[in-house]
C-alpha cells in the first residue's frame, strides 16, 4: 500500500478495538502502485474482529468488469 496509506493502518489498530463498524473502498482490479486485492483487504479487517456486512459497487471497467466496491463491515458483538 502507499506508504500514508500502511502508516494509517499501523496507527489505527490500537484505536480498532473501540471502533463498531467501518466503511473502505476496496478494489478488486488496483488502481494504485502497491494497492492490496480486495480478498485481502477482507481478510485484514476480518482479522481485527469485523464481519461482512455489505458490498456496494463503485465503479466498473468499460467492458463490465468490477473496479471497486464499497466494504460496510461491523463487529458480530454489535450486531445482536
Amino acid at each position: 500500500a502507499h506508504a500514508g496509506v500502511e502508516a494509517v493502518r499501523r496507527g489505527a489498530v490500537d484505536v480498532m478495538v473501540r471502533v463498531a463498524g467501518l466503511q473502505s473502498e476496496i478494489s478488486v482490479q488496483p488502481l494504485y502502485e502497491g494497492q492490496p486485492h480486495f480478498t485481502k483487504a477482507l481478510d485484514y479487517y476480518e482479522g481485527l474482529g469485523f464481519a461482512l456486512m455489505n458490498l456496494a459497487l463503485v465503479s466498473r471497467t468499460p467492458v463490465g468488469g468490477i473496479l471497486e466496491y464499497d466494504c460496510l463491515m461491523a463487529r458480530p458483538a454489535n450486531l445482536a
